[in-house]
């Protein structure tokens, strides 16, 4: 971890990152425990406390302003844990190149939390954590108990976390803010066998739902998809709630993106819901191919290829090599675009294409009346079948009417029966 963050870093957050890399590094914390110091000397380390920590509201900022201005005995810090936290720190410093050279001489404002919360999220961020729902639970309830732990998780490891209170003067005292998210940049793990392993994290850099979002660090479930067309405009959308760990961090009917959205488009094409006959085309299109697949190599001119995927499966991999992430890239996609070259795929010429298409329709019209068409190149037979209720409910079809279908056997099947129309 402490080597991702340190890749490249911007150089306005290079000093920044040195420091709390060191800290990690260090792993314990700069501030000794009240019970060090008698009831009088640590109300002045207290106050001392307060005024370096001024505008600290986490843990992370308050061990980095101490390891830059802390003084031992001014603000009761571990004097050899603090001598060798910088000692890494002006190390680091110098391998990243930041200036100043060491944290005691660096008088600039930390960053601001959300900043480094942001870089922290690209460059690790499987240190993403958030409140588990039966802490937040306890916490609407009103049934959280000061001072005790609460389970965070990032979706695949539980960690206990111990609430923070920052150091304020006197008389100014104040519930702590309890972070819902956050980075949890160090843990340890603490078990005798018997009980069981419990985690612990510590160093918790608190950030907020949106910014979990906006890393795409969240789990997505999808509901009530909806697609089709506002004025030319095709859409597809959906109720989207994402989760971290079980908390939901955000739902409600937005438009879909990445793999969700191309099985989605996929299917609202083949349905004719978007994009005009693209559907109707491409449909045509692959029939060709898997015929031209199926057909016996002493009746072809063409040489052996393999079948088309299904054609969901086709157009959801087509939809993402052609780079559409949203449904407003749709506006930009053409039939062309979906539409499979038969001839280039099977290297097949045009005009077997063609020849082919015409002869073996997967869909045949006639008189306002439709049906599909199963065709068994082997077995030189083609099944009609009514394509809707309408044309089920009309008379079978006539031989003479009949698409070629290169002398090939032709049955009509309506429900259970079955009629040869063409020997």
């Amino acid at each position: 971890d402490e080597a991702r963050i340190l890749l490249d870093p911007p150089e306005d957050l290079a000093p920044t990152l040195a420091d709390l890399v060191a800290l990690i590094q260090l792993g314990r914390d700069l501030l000794l425990p009240r019970h060090f110091y008698g009831e009088r000397a640590f109300e002045a380390i207290k106050e001392a406390r307060a005024e370096l920590f001024s505008g600290a509201n986490d843990e992370v900022y308050v061990q980095l302003l101490c390891l830059r201005h802390g003084d031992p005995k001014k603000q009761g810090l571990h004097t050899s844990a603090l001598r060798e936290g910088r000692r890494i720190a002006t190390s680091l410093r110098s391998l990243v190149d930041a200036t100043p050279s060491e944290p005691t001489a660096d008088q600039e404002a930390l960053p601001d939390p959300s900043r480094l919360a942001q870089y922290l999220l690209e460059r690790i961020p499987e240190s993403a954590f958030v409140a588990r729902n039966r802490a937040l639970k306890r916490r609407h309830n009103g049934q959280a108990r000061p001072g005790k732990s609460e389970p965070w998780g990032n979706g695949e490891i539980e960690l206990s976390i111990w609430p923070f209170n920052p150091p304020r003067p006197r008389g100014k005292s104040k519930s702590p803010d309890h972070p819902v998210a956050g980075l949890v940049l160090d843990h340890f793990w603490l078990g005798d066998g018997a009980t069981g392993v419990r985690g612990t994290g510590r160093m918790v850099l608190p950030c907020t739902y949106d910014q979990l979002l906006e890393a795409e660090l969240v789990d997505e479930e999808i509901s009530e998809i909806r697609a089709g067309s506002r004025g030319g405009t095709p859409y597809v959308r959906g109720i989207v709630e994402r989760s971290l760990a079980g908390v939901v961090l955000d739902s409600g009917e937005r438009g879909l993106r990445g793999a969700a959205l191309h099985e989605a488009a996929a299917k609202a094409i083949l349905e004719g819901r978007i994009l005009g006959d693209a559907g109707r085309q491409v449909l045509d299109a692959l029939h060709v191919w898997n015929l031209m697949a199926q057909f016996p190599s002493r009746d072809r001119t063409w040489p052996d290829c393999d079948p088309p995927p299904p054609p969901a499966q086709y157009l959801t991999s087509r939809l993402a090599d052609l780079g559409v992430k949203t449904d407003a890239d749709l506006m930009l996609v053409e039939t062309e675009d979906l539409r499979p070259n038969v001839a280039k795929e099977v290297g097949a010429y045009a005009y077997d294409v063609e020849t082919l298409a015409e002869e073996f329709p997967r869909l045949w019209e006639h008189q306002g009346r439709s049906y599909t068409c199963r065709v068994i190149p082997k077995r030189q037979k083609v099944i009609l079948e009514p394509a809707d209720k309408k044309t089920a409910r009309a008379d079978d079809p006539k031989a003479r009417y009949l698409p070629r279908f290169r002398g090939f056997r032709v049955v009509f099947k309506n429900t259970s029966r079955t009629v040869p129309i063409r020997s």
